[in-house]
């Protein structure tokens, strides 16, 4: 765009501060030299302190929480040379739309952060109101009017999981989509992968919803033919009634359901895991795939699941995709695990080793690169992609 000049400050505008995005907050400004602006609409939620997420840390990360509209309105006034404004989910969280339309208006340059839409029927944690359920209801068709009239001032879109990089270029944004997700902090620079527990224990870590899946899980192990094996899962929600009653019918294995663990404690049960499962009907990321990987744990989640784009062929193996929603097919892959009994300790090494790719780190170095391409430079592959091939001189 004509008159703008090299992008110095990056506002982002989101519905909370969660330890999934912080990291690469931090890094940006840490590494990359950015003044870092984090609106939110809310502090982190009472529900989600006491699963033990996290408190947000000052990182050279200016955090805004519920910013009044003279302070929104500050935020996205003056400075239009060097900002670029980054509004996450703005058919669902009513901080970002307000920032992107009012920012449209004063001319600002913006970027996208979108999962993809919820389907018809199912609903975000925690419900939506009624004005985001309609805007939800016909967020296709607006965001074919977003794309033609604002366009122009939107560098790129930031796509998070596998359906939404689909979604965004049928809603017209061809090159300007690229494949992003939730990048959660990882065990450590001294961590090594741990072997795994026996039995062969199968983990599950999220709500007891529709949504989530839990029932789906808890039928499919009704339907293993294997023996011997143990599944905990771990969460809280209107299924839960119903998954217990499930379970305590399971002959082949044990089944336990616990109330959730703190993310800390969930984050160390994790380790030892043979095999983690998120059997979601819809999950627009699922930071848990990436959680377990970068602690050498394998994870089957469903083709409905953003971050299935982590596990879905890859090399080395690291987990499977299943059908969402098919009872039999999760069956028959849970199966499959735990006929091969734990993963031994080196391909759970090999599997630690691939996913410092998903470091914040790492996230940040991507999205600069991805502004940087804003501005003429090279399109880069996301974190978790091969590096491109280049020619080799002939000798």
């Amino acid at each position: 765009m004509g008159g703008f000049g090299p992008i110095k400050r990056l506002v982002f505008w989101q519905n909370m501060p969660s330890h999934h995005q912080s990291g690469v907050l931090a890094a940006l400004a840490r590494n990359h030299g950015y003044e870092v602006v984090w609106a939110v609409q809310e502090g982190l939620s009472g529900e989600r302190a006491a699963m033990g997420w996290p408190e947000f840390a000052d990182s050279g990360v200016t955090l805004v929480e519920s910013p009044e509209t003279a302070q929104a309105e500050a935020l996205l006034s003056g400075r239009f040379d060097e900002t670029l404004h980054i509004a996450g989910g703005i058919f669902g969280v009513p901080l970002a739309r307000s920032a992107f339309f009012t920012g449209m208006r004063k001319g600002c340059r913006f970027a996208l952060m979108n999962e993809t839409p919820l389907p018809k029927g199912m609903e975000a944690a925690g419900g939506r109101s009624l004005a985001n359920r309609v805007l939800g209801g016909l967020q296709p068709a607006a965001q074919r009017v977003v794309r033609a009239r604002y366009g122009r001032q939107v560098l790129f879109v930031l796509a998070i999981g596998a359906m939404a990089e689909e979604a965004y270029r049928v809603f017209g944004w061809g090159e300007k989509v690229f494949p992003y997700g939730y990048f959660p902090a990882g065990p450590g620079e001294g961590f090594r992968a741990k072997t795994a527990a026996e039995p062969f224990t199968i983990l599950y870590l999220g709500q007891f919803s529709h949504r989530k899946g839990a029932d789906v899980l808890v039928q499919a192990l009704a339907q293993v033919s294997g023996q011997g094996w143990r599944a905990e899962l771990y969460g809280a929600g209107e299924l839960e009634g119903d998954c217990r009653a499930m379970a305590g019918q399971i002959k082949g294995g044990v089944v336990e359901i616990h109330d959730f663990l703190p993310w800390s404690e969930a984050m160390a049960r994790l380790e030892t895991a043979s095999l983690v499962v998120v059997p979601s009907r819809h999950d627009g990321w699922g930071a848990v795939v990436g959680e377990a990987l970068m602690r050498g744990v394998p994870v089957v989640a469903t083709d409905q699941t953003g971050s299935q784009v982590l596990v879905r062929g890859s090399q080395p193996e690291r987990g499977a995709v299943a059908k969402a929603e098919s009872v039999p097919d999760l069956a028959r892959i849970l199966d499959s695990w735990i006929q091969r009994g734990p993963m031994p300790l080196e391909r759970r090494e090999a599997i630690a080793g691939w996913a410092k790719c998903l470091e914040p780190r790492n996230a940040a170095d991507y999205l600069d690169q991805v502004i940087r391409w804003s501005q003429g430079g090279a399109r880069p592959n996301s974190p978790w992609e091969p590096a491109p091939e280049t020619s080799q001189p002939e000798r």
